[in-house]
């Protein structure tokens, strides 16, 4: 409705209005001289709509600037965790939690960014942008538009684990989120799995391994904080970290 209203509104209106002696207000036009300009409603209604998808091609491109700006933000707030927020007792200074108030509000922020501005509104996608396929400069165009989505969508997965794995410990439920992650990978109408599957000059061996070994590392840690809360129940083997890629455990 934004789009429609204000964005399309000079596409719909003139800027100023016309002369009295105008041959539109005389009811009479010089378009069926010029054959170049279309006498009926269908091409100002495909330069419309053509206009209309490059506003929401700005639109998506400019909130992946907001999401990457906030994530940067998250990330220089989280670096400030206290030294000693591991020590006992130390969760009942000031000091953390201040820091952790200021991170549980940017955590948010950059979660609903990533995930519901991003990854859950099939970002760039031809349908989301209503492109006619059939349009003479489409093909180029989706094309440039498959690049971006197979650079940034799984770097868009990738940071938003590390925001939900960083602050499991301030945010409880944001480690069960971290793995939950991967249902929104797999999600056919998405289609993101592809897309992590799929090389690209900067990650020749796409990206999918490398997703799994940080579901794997989520699920450790379930594990592990399972077991602490458990009486005589034995310590994992091995962090993620150090398995072996042959190792049972995924």
């Amino acid at each position: 409705d934004f789009v429609q209203q204000e964005w399309l509104k000079p596409m719909r209106e003139s800027a100023s209005p016309e002369p009295e002696n105008s041959p539109r207000k005389n009811g009479s036009s010089d378009a069926a001289m010029d054959p170049f300009v279309d006498t009926t409603n269908s091409g100002l209604q495909d330069k419309s709509k053509e206009t209309q998808s490059h506003v929401y091609e700005y639109i998506h491109l400019l909130s992946l600037c907001d999401a990457y700006a906030q994530y940067a933000t998250w990330a220089e707030t989280a670096c400030k965790r206290p030294v000693d927020a591991d020590r006992p007792g130390a969760r009942l200074h000031i000091q953390w939690l201040e820091w952790r108030d200021l991170v549980t509000a940017s955590t948010e922020r950059t979660v609903h960014m990533l995930q519901a501005k991003l990854l859950e509104v099939d970002w760039l996608s031809a349908q989301s942008l209503c492109i006619d396929d059939s349009a003479n400069a489409a093909a180029s165009r989706l094309e440039e538009l498959a690049r971006l989505r197979e650079i940034y969508i799984p770097e868009t997965v990738v940071r938003l684990h590390s925001v939900f794995f960083t602050t499991r410990d301030v945010v409880s439920q944001n480690l069960k989120r971290s793995l939950d992650l991967s249902q929104l990978v797999a999600d056919e109408n998405l289609g993101i799995y592809r897309l992590m599957a799929k090389p690209s000059p900067l990650y020749p061996n796409a990206r999918l391994a490398d997703f799994m070994d940080l579901m794997r590392r989520s699920a450790f840690e379930i594990l592990r904080v399972q077991q602490e809360s458990q009486e005589n129940k034995p310590p994992l083997l091995v962090e993620p970290s150090l398995a072996d890629s042959t190792s049972s455990f995924t």
